[in-house]
């Protein structure tokens, strides 16, 4: 540090973050060493890397990755491979690092092996190791030792930071009106309108929004996700309290025009970002709001053939990198103002097109992955190819076929939400809840639940449809057609008019009376256990009154008091009880730290762990990992 330093900003990195770091820098440095060695080689041409197409990784996917790299280079140039051993090594030694102290004297490690300069006199940045990571900052000299400014940076900082407060300013403003039940003064809307203009100017909005949560642990086990193109959220729901109470805020363009034929035209499309930034705005923080994205947009597709559906990608490989970044982009947009769960149509391509597709949106998506949601959709009416076995390729048509495999597909993929919808080329789609038994969509939601995956039904429901979803223990049931007002022109043809606010009441009023019964409570009890199932948590004795509630659920006509027995049974035992009173607060804690906390409170009944050693050692990495925030850490300790 220098006597001209006058102050600075710095920015903490968590553990986890910190180790990814470190093990793609070292990526990046050895990649330096590799075209160091081609210049010495030839002065003519130096080769570049490839660029890849980015998928979602874990820490010891980074450090295979690094190895394989390493042994490529080794290959290509032998004189490098104790180079590129001591880089996989350095690597490596990432993964067991326990404190940032460790990996800051692992950063030092990595720059004098790779010869990078020293730090000089006049630097002004540090990394500073502690317990749960490391601080990166950089000081500010004075102006003379530093010279003009770079574009006005420090003006910018402030006008955008004034601009995201205005912005959280009016949220807050909306929302007093709406806790009041009453309408914005025409003061106020011209505010609105001035802080609808900042987020057409490209203002983001503060990163507080409210996730969509995990099944079982949440206030409404099944939440009315209440579809609009934007205007109609802005008009009716968002300045309406009552309609936010266990509902999400879907935006989506829901209208076709006099185009019916899905293959031609979206059942639904992208809405516009700003309709949904708009919605975010006033919605703030009291409800999760989604959006459609749709389905890829291929390049050298033509229409699907109607007997077989080929798929839309002729040459799948060669339009995969474009139609992967055009729809991360698209989802970027909407998870940077907030918006908890993108939607993504599976349609046009293979099975293994489809889990391929979906990694590389889930590498590729700028997103907090823990509470912003990736949901694959997929249609029951649409056939799937299934091309897993070499040489057999077999078509899925059946409608339950469908809805088992697009469980696996959605999991494989690395998305965390499955979606089944039922948009046909009619006005009016036949209900999609209708398409199953009640045992059988009892059968699939449990399934998709075990696999820790999030899961939504829409297509052609209204408020008669709704206790049976509530007794699936579905997450989410989309309807947007029939809240809104409609009526017939002279062709016969409906006419959607806006949201219908004492139809949207109807809905949830019915959804809470269905939840509140013992077969509805049965439901959401399902959800939980099957959630700590997913998690590994799950006791042997919980497990045992999961599958009798499973088989009471799955009865053609469910018992009351057979239900009754088996919750009275879990509520005997002291680790149901402690989950039960995590329930009432977990909902206030990020998603993965309350993850976390469920972990800890089955140490707490020594249920799961084998080792003493092994218990106390995961309960301190755990515990430092919550205390710190270190959402990445926590991932890969639960992993």
């Amino acid at each position: 540090m220098t006597a001209a330093m006058t102050s600075g900003v710095s920015r903490r990195i968590a553990l986890g973050d910190l180790k990814f770091l470190v093990i793609d820098e070292v990526r990046r440095l050895l990649v330096e060493e590799k075209q160091a060695a081609e210049r010495d080689a030839s002065t003519d041409f130096i080769a570049r890397e490839k660029a890849q197409l980015i998928r979602r990784r874990s820490l010891r996917d980074a450090v295979l990755e690094l190895g394989a790299l390493a042994d490529a280079i080794a290959a290509i140039f032998p004189e490098l491979i104790k180079r590129t051993n001591k880089a996989k090594e350095l690597a490596a030694k990432a993964l067991p690092a326990a404190t940032g102290s460790e990996m800051k004297h692992l950063i030092d490690e990595i720059i004098a092996f790779f010869k990078q300069p020293p730090d000089s006199s006049h630097s002004v940045v540090t990394i500073t190791g502690d317990d749960n990571g490391a601080i990166f900052a950089i000081a500010s000299k004075s102006e003379s030792d530093t010279g003009p400014t770079q574009g006005g940076f420090a003006e910018a900082l402030t006008a955008s930071c004034n601009a995201q407060k205005f912005l959280a300013a009016v949220s807050e403003m909306i929302h007093g009106a709406r806790l009041a039940g009453r309408k914005l003064s025409g003061i106020e809307q011209f505010v609105r309108a001035a802080a609808f203009q900042a987020l057409e100017a490209g203002t983001s909005l503060p990163p507080a929004y409210r996730g969509i949560g995990v099944s079982g642990f949440r206030p409404y086990q099944t939440s009315l996700s209440l579809a609009d193109p934007g205007e109609g959220h802005n008009l009716v729901t968002c300045l309406d309290a009552r309609l936010l109470a266990g509902t999400i805020v879907h935006v989506e363009h829901i209208d076709r025009g006099n185009v019916t034929d899905r293959e031609i035209v979206e059942a639904y499309r992208l809405p516009a970002p700003v309709n949904a930034a708009r919605v975010r705005l006033q919605v703030g923080t009291v409800a999760p709001c989604t959006a459609y994205i749709g389905r890829a947009p291929f390049e050298n597709g033509a229409r699907p053939d109607a007997a077989t559906y080929v798929p839309m990608a002729a040459v799948f490989e060669e339009d995969l990198l474009k139609a992967a970044h055009m729809i991360a982009s698209a989802c970027s947009v909407m998870f940077a103002n907030g918006i908890a769960d993108c939607k993504i149509a599976m349609e046009r391509m293979t099975v293994t097109q489809l889990v391929r597709f979906m990694e590389a949106i889930s590498g590729n998506v700028l997103r907090d992955r823990s509470r912003q949601f990736l949901s694959a959709a997929f249609n029951l009416n649409v056939p799937l190819l299934d091309d897993r076995s070499a040489g057999r390729p077999r078509w899925i048509g059946e409608k339950f076929g469908i809805a088992e495999v697009a469980i696996e597909l959605a999991s494989a993929g690395g998305f965390e939400k499955v979606t089944w919808d039922g948009a046909s080329n009619l006005a009016t789609s036949e209900p999609i809840i209708q398409y199953f038994t009640e045992a059988q969509w009892l059968e699939i939601i449990h399934r998709a639940h075990e696999h820790g995956l999030e899961t939504y039904v829409s297509a052609g429901m209204d408020k008669q449809h709704m206790p049976a979803c509530v007794f699936s223990g579905v997450d989410g049931v989309g309807i947007g057609t029939s809240l809104h007002y409609r009526k017939q022109d002279a062709d016969g043809k409906y006419i959607m008019g806006e949201l219908k606010p004492d139809a949207i009441l109807e809905v949830l009023q019915v959804r809470d009376k269905a939840a509140a019964t013992t077969r509805g409570r049965g439901a959401e009890t399902l959800a939980m256990l099957d959630r700590l199932y997913f998690e590994k948590i799950l006791p042997g004795e919980c497990d045992a009154l999961r599958a009798e509630l499973f088989a009471a659920l799955s009865k053609t006509a469910p018992s009351d008091e057979e239900i009754r027995n088996i919750l009275c049974k879990l509520d005997d035992l002291a680790f149901w009880k402690a989950i039960i009173e995590h329930k009432r607060t977990c909902d206030l804690f990020h998603p993965v730290i309350a993850q976390a906390q469920r972990r800890l409170i089955v140490e707490q009944f020594s249920m799961v762990l084998e080792s003493t050693s092994a218990k106390v050692a995961l309960h301190a990495r755990l515990s430092r990992a919550i205390a710190s925030t270190d959402i990445t850490e926590i991932m890969e300790v639960l992993r």
